[in-house]
């Protein structure tokens, strides 16, 4: 694959908008199998990095030159659950486990919801990388159970100051109730708007390949690191979530624990994490 000019990836990006709009106007009907809330604490697509690229946008693999090794698991309805995870990377290549408690669905005849995903990135420039990554559900509810999901992505740098993301997920579309599901769509920004400072604002947009720019959700949120030692991140979307993180960083460690809310205000989950990271 030739990818000489990073430019491209704007042309094809406001492309991917213009179908968006006008293809999902006509649309009457949605066939979409979403991933599960919770799978992965918030992270954009635009913002990425190696510790969180399995399952947010593989694209920021070909820019890792760092191995991770990250151990999540959650605090949910006041106790500990069997909800926990890990992802490994390195070498441009990431793998990624997945467990959630069938309690979670709230389905008498659910099971734990456990996920497998193979990631790969590829950077031909500085400023832009590719990413592919398959995702398969070994266990789970009916609606996810034996599913699997080829994914596309993509990370731009316009500049130190802007980033630009894209993900396109369940290319395979695999059927549901006799026909083809949707696949999924995340265009992702985020902005440096000091370069002085240790600031990033972000703003995200997910929709499937039926829907137009108003049925879309859409996120906004920040990356903020006032020390090299700590950072805050914070996420606000108008499905009416809200998650509010705090990590902290020593040299090739670190740790952090991340709120999601519902309805603005009840809190639904508190995933906790802890990473390693590989001399550069």
């Amino acid at each position: 694959m030739n990818i000489n000019s990073p430019k491209l990836i704007i042309p094809v990006i406001q492309a991917a908008l213009v179908s968006i709009l006008f293809l999902g106007s006509y649309a009457f009907a949605e066939n979409r199998i979403p991933v599960p809330a919770g799978v992965f604490y918030h992270r954009f697509a635009a913002r990425a990095n190696v510790a969180s690229a399995v399952w947010t946008n593989p694209a920021a693999l070909g820019n890792g030159q760092t191995s991770n090794l990250q151990l999540i698991y959650d605090y949910r309805d006041g106790e500990f659950k069997r909800d926990w995870g890990f992802s490994l990377s390195g070498n441009r290549m990431g793998y990624a486990y997945r467990k959630i408690d069938q309690s979670s669905f709230g389905l008498a005849d659910s099971v734990d919801y456990t996920e497998h995903t193979f990631a790969l990135g590829i950077a031909r420039d500085p400023k832009l990388s590719m990413g592919v990554s398959y995702r398969y559900v070994k266990n789970g509810p009916e609606l996810f159970r034996k599913r699997h999901s080829w994914n596309l992505s993509a990370l731009y740098s316009q500049s130190r100051k802007v980033t630009i993301g894209a993900v396109i997920a369940n290319l395979n579309r695999s059927k549901l109730n006799g026909e083809k599901s949707d696949f999924e769509q995340t265009y992702s920004i985020s902005v440096k708007p000091i370069l002085k400072k240790i600031l990033y604002i972000n703003a995200e947009m997910s929709l499937s390949n039926l829907q137009n720019l108003r049925q879309a959700v859409y996120r906004l949120g920040f990356d903020y690191s006032p020390q090299p030692s700590w950072s805050l991140f914070g996420m606000w979307s108008d499905s009416r979530e809200i998650q509010i993180g705090l990590r902290w960083n020593s040299e090739r460690s670190y740790a952090g624990v991340q709120g999601r809310y519902g309805d603005f205000s009840n809190l639904t989950s508190v995933g906790s994490y802890v990473g390693m990271e590989g001399s550069r």
